[in-house]
């Protein structure tokens, strides 16, 4: 029988299975429970709206809104620390044969018990999604449009926030500053108990002074933490910790997640390049073997439309437009034209452009059967990689190098090698400007090292 009250945060798991309160919800309960039992780290308050709790949906002029039958959701929420986060957690979710990393709404900043209301509606909406139901199908398991959710008391204090990754040697850290500076740490797990015993937990004084940065020892000690909660929930292979750092406090942890296992196929590269053709190389891959020669689709992402026009020179005006003037960057005529697409962002307007940007992906899906994604980055506000590009087995982000972004979580679980570089877009030289669509590139990763090159330019 569903769950029909709401789940605090401090219940037993065991009494609250994942198909109650989400594969998210569930992790969470048993993280916060370990919170409590250590003292390792912090989880901020929260509670779960199950799967079985009833509520209505209304639609007036603010958008849609939950209605509850009863008060017992504005009596939880009252006295909790503002504003709160209403995450996804639905049934599918991390689990054992896919992440759904991005796939479903997270939405913070609520403030009031009608934000709350009108953001549950959102996230309850995301499970119907068309891009979930396309990714849920491609990973071979059965729909479900059931969402349980998660509203926690929302981190605001912080100075950086973002992954922790915890591999079988070491563990790679990426985030972003509060001034949306981004930044990337790898530390070796030789090192850590070097630094940091293995059943440390550190306390921290109050400073007299307030800082602005986050001290080395503790974002090493954020990685202690994420590892020993690993191991003592008996989470195995690659973990995701989602953390939000403070000075002289212990780290928030706000989930944490065992990836899918993958069955390695590739041991060694053991990959020569051929002189004075386009390649690139990276160490910044998704985990997924392959050795694949396939035509590259060449496009790029909706967040960088005006970015790439900008730095390219198709606003701008100057020499880089003529380098780029006859580049099959994109597969249809009307792109081709440096001219066109300046006409198309000056008359028709930005959102014009994202309607030609979604149909170029698309069409452009249509090219070859099977090809290789060639992009700036994968966009995750529209799932393009899951929705509009259903035939790449292989993807190439030529500015962007993330390891832990949804995007790349994603590729993983469909089993897609993907690599990352953060390359120079404005260079007409790069890599991004070398390749064309139809080109034959060979793309050969071990989950830890790729390399792409062009093996044949089109005729």
């Amino acid at each position: 029988m569903a769950d029909s009250r709401l789940v605090w945060c401090g219940e037993s798991p065991r009494d609250h299975p994942r198909e109650h309160v989400g594969g998210k919800g569930h992790n969470l309960l048993k993280l916060y429970n370990l919170a409590q039992d250590t003292g390792l780290f912090y989880v901020p308050e929260f509670f779960v709206v199950p799967t079985g709790f009833k509520y209505t949906f209304r639609s007036d002029e603010t958008g849609l809104s939950a209605i509850f039958p009863t008060n017992e959701l504005e009596k939880t929420f009252a006295p909790m620390r503002k504003p709160v986060i209403v995450r996804s957690s639905s049934p599918l979710e991390d689990g054992l044969n896919a992440s759904f990393a991005g796939v479903f709404l997270s939405l913070p900043d609520n403030h009031n018990y009608d934000a709350l209301c009108r953001s549950i509606a959102r996230v309850d909406h995301s499970a119907f999604a068309d891009h979930a139901e396309k990714y849920t199908e491609r990973m071979g398991l059965q729909p479900s449009d059931s969402m349980a959710m998660i509203v926690q008391e929302q981190v605001t204090d912080f100075l950086e926030r973002g992954v922790i990754q915890l591999e079988r040697d070491g563990a790679i850290i990426e985030g972003m500053t509060k001034k949306g500076n981004s930044f990337t740490h790898e530390i070796d797990y030789w090192t850590l108990r070097e630094m940091i015993k293995e059943d440390a937990v550190w306390t921290f004084e109050k400073e007299d002074k307030e800082r602005d940065y986050i001290g080395e020892g503790e974002m090493w000690y954020a990685v202690h933490g994420a590892k020993r909660a690993a191991d003592l929930l008996g989470l195995e292979g690659t973990v995701q910790v989602e953390f939000l750092l403070a000075p002289a406090r212990l780290p928030d942890f706000v989930q944490i997640r065992q990836l899918p296992k993958i069955n390695s196929h590739c041991a060694h590269l053991d990959l020569d390049i051929p002189k004075g053709v386009p390649y690139l190389e990276s160490q910044v891959c998704n985990g997924v073997p392959g050795d694949i020669s396939l035509p590259a689709y060449v496009t790029f992402s909706e967040s960088a439309f005006g970015r790439i026009l900008i730095e390219t020179g198709f606003k701008s005006g100057d020499e880089r437009m003529q380098l780029l003037k006859n580049s099959k960057l994109l597969p249809s005529e009307e792109f081709h034209n440096a001219w066109n697409f300046r006409e198309i962002m000056r008359f028709a307007g930005v959102g014009e452009g994202l309607h030609y940007f979604e149909e170029m992906w698309a069409r452009g899906n249509s090219l070859f059967p099977e090809y290789i994604l060639v992009c700036d980055k994968l966009d995750e506000s529209i799932c393009g990689m899951n929705n509009l590009t259903t035939g790449k087995r292989g993807i190439i982000t030529c500015l962007e190098a993330n390891k832990t972004s949804h995007a790349m979580t994603v590729a993983r679980d469909l089993g897609i090698p993907a690599m990352g570089v953060n390359g120079n877009i404005a260079d007409p030289n790069y890599f991004f400007h070398q390749v064309e669509s139809g080109d034959v590139i060979r793309m050969k990763s071990d989950g830890k090292r790729a390399v792409a090159y062009v093996e044949k330019s089109r005729e």
